[in-house]
Parts: C-alpha cells; sequence; structure tokens
C-alpha cells in the first residue's frame, strides 16, 4: 500500500514538472526565436555591405585598380622570366633537379596567374589567390639567384 501511495506522488509530481517544464519553455522560446531572427538579420545585412563593396562603384574602383597592378606585375614577372632563362642558357647554368623544379612551377605559377586575370573584374579573393602565386614566382627568383648569378627582379610589385 505505501508503494503505491509513493508512487502515486510520483506520477503527480512528474506530470505537474512537465507543466512546469512546458511554462518554461514556453516562456523562454520567445525571446530566443527572437535573438536568432536578429542574428540571421545581421548576417543578411552583413552579406549585403560585402555584396556592396565589391559590386558597388567604390568595390568597381579598388578591384579594376588592383586587377590592373596585378597584369601589370604578371607581365613584368612575364619579361624577368625571360631574362632569368636567358641568363641561365648564356651562362651556362647546370641547374639541378629541384632548381629545375623550382623554375618549371614558376613558370606555371606565372601561366595559371594570367589565365586568372583574363575576366575584366576580379572578386577579391580571386585577387588575393592571384598575388599569393605572384609572391611564389618571385621567391622562386630569390632562390635561384641565391644560388646562380641571374638578374635579381626589379619590377614592379602590386600593393599588398
Amino acid at each position: 500500500m505505501r508503494r503505491l501511495f509513493f508512487l502515486g506522488i510520483a506520477v503527480l509530481l512528474l506530470s505537474g514538472c512537465q507543466a512546469a517544464s512546458r511554462a518554461v519553455e514556453e516562456t523562454v522560446r520567445v525571446p530566443v526565436e527572437a535573438v536568432g531572427a536578429g542574428v540571421q538579420a545581421v548576417g543578411k545585412g552583413v552579406e549585403g555591405v560585402g555584396r556592396a563593396a565589391t559590386e558597388g562603384v567604390v568595390g568597381r574602383l579598388l578591384t579594376d585598380r588592383s586587377r590592373a597592378d596585378l597584369l601589370r606585375e604578371h607581365r613584368e614577372l612575364g619579361e624577368h622570366m625571360g631574362k632569368v632563362e636567358s641568363a641561365i642558357v648564356q651562362g651556362r647554368i647546370l641547374l639541378t633537379e629541384p632548381e629545375r623544379g623550382i623554375l618549371q612551377s614558376a613558370k606555371d605559377g606565372l601561366a595559371a596567374a594570367g589565365r586568372q586575370l583574363e575576366p575584366p573584374r576580379i572578386p577579391l579573393e580571386l585577387g588575393l589567390r592571384v598575388q599569393s602565386q605572384l609572391d611564389k614566382v618571385r621567391e622562386a627568383f630569390q632562390v635561384l639567384r641565391q644560388r646562380h648569378a641571374i638578374p635579381a627582379y626589379s619590377g614592379f610589385t602590386a600593393t599588398r
């Protein structure tokens, strides 16, 4: 009998807890949903600002200037690549296999950067990738210059 009494009290307590938990959920759910909606609205606002920065007049000016600078740097790095190859041939410099790999990697990076700069407008992310590729090409020239008598790169470098 006693067990049945305690079981009845436990059932009553559980049913009371469910009502209390339901009331707490209803009280808390509304502010949490409001905060979630606010966060989503802020995210959309930030996305709009980012789009306006890259698609607006100011964004076009910045990306066009950046593209023009990157095109100039790419052109001058290509000219320097010709000078480096000419110095290697004329100086009868024998490159080791790793050095030939460095030179070929620089050529490939320069070619890839050129293909990426073909569109009239480049997004910021693409511009950063192209800058990174051109930096690697200049680093390759520096490595080869430390080991052999090749001309130093003195061409244009786009602002970073």
